[in-house]
């Protein structure tokens, strides 16, 4: 998700919960904008399952663990 504050854009990752670039900084975020993502974290999430049901967030469905590659 993007949070946009005056002509600053913050790309932040809902999956890992962390910011997806360096610049501009997320200290300079307001603390009120970026409390309130995380306490609306859960909403946020659904939100984006409702809008890309594609694209999850968190599967529905336990995926199979992938077969390890043998060394020759």
């Amino acid at each position: 998700m993007t949070i946009m504050h005056k002509a600053k854009a913050w790309r932040f990752g809902l999956r890992t919960q962390q910011f997806l670039d360096a610049e501009p900084d997320p200290r300079e975020i307001p603390d009120e904008v970026f409390e309130a993502t995380r306490a609306d974290l859960s909403l946020l999430r659904q939100t984006w399952d409702r809008m890309y049901p594609e694209n999850p967030i968190v599967s529905k469905t336990p995926k199979k663990p992938k077969a390890k590659r043998k060394h020759k």
